[in-house]
């Protein structure tokens, strides 16, 4: 489509008017590119959002002109301006929302590419973790921590262990005679004791 064919009976007063309103929302939309993926593409949103805007809301000031008004100026003179038809903002707008897109597919469709983190088992967490710690700490072997925690157990006694030093404390003289009912229930457990 030929500019000149869509701009026939407007003046150049709206054509300059026009493109102010256009640059202004091709000036955002080159920010928002940069912003997503850097500045090729937030050039090429501008030149997309003017280049599909522009034209659009053209065509709209042509199809449906708007009113003027006048206003008093900061000098104090009567001034006369354009006001815009719900037509064309709807025109500059539908332009703006769908050059992003094109500016998108003609970079090669960088922001459909967005890195999508994985979903991490607490395992790998706390195995994560471990290693931080292990290198902030400057410990030489991995840490032994409970299944799930991050607690500790090296160092710790094992239940068995524990059973083991209550039932058969390593001190002489100080052993505890279990009831025969104690000792079947802990056989049945099938824990090696002492």
């Amino acid at each position: 489509m030929r500019l000149a064919g869509v701009a026939k009976g407007l003046t150049r007063a709206d054509l300059k008017s026009v493109a102010g309103s256009v640059g202004t929302g091709s000036a955002l939309a080159g920010g928002f590119g940069l912003m997503a993926g850097g500045p090729a593409l937030g050039a090429a949103s501008a030149v997309a959002d003017f280049a599909l805007a522009y034209p659009l809301t053209l065509a709209a000031r042509a199809a449906r002109p708007g009113k003027t008004r006048t206003v008093i100026n900061e000098a104090g003179k009567q001034v006369t301006e354009h006001v815009p038809s719900r037509l064309e903002g709807a025109a500059n707008l539908i332009g703006s929302v769908v050059s992003p897109l094109v500016a998108d597919v003609a970079m090669g469709g960088g922001m459909a590419r967005q890195v999508e983190p994985t979903a991490t088992s607490q395992d790998q967490t706390i195995m994560h973790q471990m290693m931080q710690r292990a290198a902030v700490n400057d410990m030489q072997l991995p840490q032994e921590v409970a299944p799930y925690t991050q607690f500790q157990t090296a160092g710790l006694p094992n239940r068995n262990q524990f059973l083991n030093d209550y039932i058969y404390p390593p001190v002489a003289g100080t052993e505890v005679e279990l009831p025969d009912v104690v000792k079947r229930a802990l056989q049945r457990t099938g824990l090696e004791l002492g």
